[in-house]
């Protein structure tokens, strides 16, 4: 299965910090510069931006790209994007139980793949300790086939 970069404790960071800006902005939708203001500077992970950050995100996040009228990437969050739109166009913030329950699924997913990568872990003492003693087999035949001293 392929890692969703949340083994990376920055990246949870980074996601959840994402989450709270979108949820609780009072726009739905925000540009590259906006995010880069409102977080102070970029994302801490290996995201070299929060466009990048999100699209590598889509559980939590809608990238809109250039073009097609937009002259600049937008990013939304995709539970805010999905309420209904006011008279204005814009959308509520979310209530503080719909982003704590985000920012959940976030931590969650963070667990399970921690979880998914330790699922092996049991085995390299296991492995070392037989190969460790096929090597030992290996000697042994050497030295009999070889007439040394065993």
């Amino acid at each position: 299965m392929k890692s969703t970069g949340y083994k990376d404790a920055n990246t949870l960071a980074d996601v959840m910090a994402l989450i709270q800006v979108l949820a609780q902005s009072p726009s739905a939708i925000r540009t590259e510069h906006g995010l880069s203001t409102q977080l102070r500077g970029k994302p801490t992970s290996k995201a070299t931006t929060w466009t990048k950050l999100a699209e590598n995100h889509r559980e939590f996040f809608r990238v809109r790209p250039k073009g097609d009228g937009n002259a600049d990437i937008d990013v939304a969050l995709i539970w805010r994007h999905a309420l209904p739109a006011g008279k204005d166009g814009d959308r509520e913030p979310l209530s503080s139980e719909s982003t704590a329950k985000l920012l959940d699924i976030a931590i969650s997913l963070h667990d399970r793949e921690i979880t998914r990568s330790q699922r092996f872990a049991y085995l390299i003492p296991i492995a070392g300790v037989i190969l460790t003693g096929l090597i030992t087999i290996l000697i042994m035949v050497y030295k009999i086939n070889n007439n040394l001293p065993v």
